[in-house]
């Protein structure tokens, strides 16, 4: 058998690379999913390598919790009709963790590879190296994972910093994702002079977007500010209570 190819080890030392999610449906993150003859995956969403079938190509990982796991599994496929082996299999992070040791892939058989995908927050990729040597040549074969990691009920700023600008008020898009359709939740605001916080009596939903098991909608707030009730370089803590769940916070830095 050949040693790995310079390919392999580039491609082992892949770093997470960002790209858009808009166009692959997901899955809710703990709906599992069964690889089998009579899927289309097994033709239209696998990878056909000399005799050597692998599916899916493009795991769809879902909507998940971040930091928790999302299993998944990859099948291999042998049409053939000699042995295939499966030197290697690998994770673009050690986050990722399968339970692969190297093995064949006789002739007419068939193997599944279980990866348990760590959740990241946000829009996030994944992907699984595998090495494979048939007829003495060692090939390369990449799978990504998509997913989208969202807290059930979560609060944050749209942006890092918000700038002051003349005037007695500050307007600051807020982004909100909760569980369920978000009515209910009363909106509060602390600044750098309050001792407690304070109803925000300005804060409204301007539109709300439902996705698989969540929602997400955009909170516009105003607050009035004076030099001395938010100076340069001070936080707002921006709060968000429904009755019976935990209160949901972040904070707006003001420079």
């Amino acid at each position: 058998m050949k040693s790995a190819s310079p390919l392999f080890l580039v491609l082992s030392l892949f770093a997470v690379s960002v790209v858009s999610l808009s166009a692959l449906k997901l899955r809710p993150a703990d709906q599992s999913v069964e690889n089998n003859e009579s899927q289309p995956e097994a033709t239209s969403n696998a990878i056909h390598s000399g005799n050597l079938v692998i599916f899916p190509k493009v795991v769809d990982l879902g909507v998940g919790i971040p930091e928790t796991g999302v299993l998944r599994k990859i099948v291999f496929r042998n049409t053939g009709r000699e042995n295939i082996e499966i030197s290697s299999v690998r994770t673009n992070c050690p986050c990722h963790m399968t339970n692969w040791s190297e093995a064949v892939l006789p002739a007419g058989g068939e193997m599944a590879l279980e990866v348990d995908f760590t959740v990241y927050r946000g829009q996030y990729v994944a992907q699984v190296m595998i090495a494979a040597v048939q007829d003495g040549e060692e090939t390369i074969h990449l799978i990504d994972a998509y997913g989208v990691g969202s807290y059930p009920n979560e609060i944050e700023y749209e942006h890092p910093f918000f700038e002051r600008r003349p005037g007695d008020h500050l307007v600051l898009p807020i982004k909100f994702t909760t569980e369920e359709k978000p009515e209910g939740w009363d909106f509060f605001y602390k600044r750098h002079s309050d001792k407690e916080s304070l109803p925000a009596n300005e804060a409204a939903i301007l539109e709300t977007v439902h996705h698989s098991d969540h929602y997400v909608s955009r909170l516009q707030m105003t607050i009035p500010v004076t030099e001395d009730s938010v100076p340069k370089y001070s936080k707002i803590l921006i709060t968000g209570k429904k009755p019976g769940l935990e209160p949901i916070t972040c904070q707006v830095v003001v420079r």
